[in-house]
């Protein structure tokens, strides 16, 4: 039976040092994104697509909950058709930190635009249109 070096230890201690936050973010983010509910919705000029704004509760997760707070925006957008289909999601841009309680979604001509961090960020949906 051969032992671990001090190589193989360190590697796997830095893995798992990397591997639970991460798995652990990604369980917050799922979670919030199961139990948000819907913020405010509005509805395109057409009528054809909605863009709803969900809150996150990352309290109910506790201080793993908390923690991913500090790095994330507190909301998310989903777009769909008046069918109920998603078009678009703004859920999975880590990069992105979006605030539906600071200022409303807008559409402009198929164009859908909301509150980040940054300014606004958007789409455009012709289908909307």
């Amino acid at each position: 039976m051969s032992r671990l070096t001090n190589f193989s230890k360190s590697t796997i201690a830095i893995a798992v040092l990397i591997l639970l936050p991460a798995i652990a973010f990604l369980y917050v983010k799922i979670e919030t994104a199961r139990i948000a509910k819907v913020y405010d919705r509005v509805w395109s000029e057409s009528g054809a697509c909605y863009i709803d704004a969900y809150i996150h509760n990352y309290r109910k997760l506790g201080v793993v909950g908390k923690t991913v707070a500090l790095f994330s925006g507190n909301g998310f957008y989903r777009v769909y058709s008046k069918e109920g289909l998603e078009l678009k999601s703004s859920e999975w841009l880590l990069w992105q930190r979006d605030y539906p309680d600071m200022e409303g979604a807008f559409w402009t001509n198929g164009h859908v635009f909301y509150s980040s961090a940054d300014g606004y960020g958007g789409w455009t949906l012709p289908e909307c249109g």
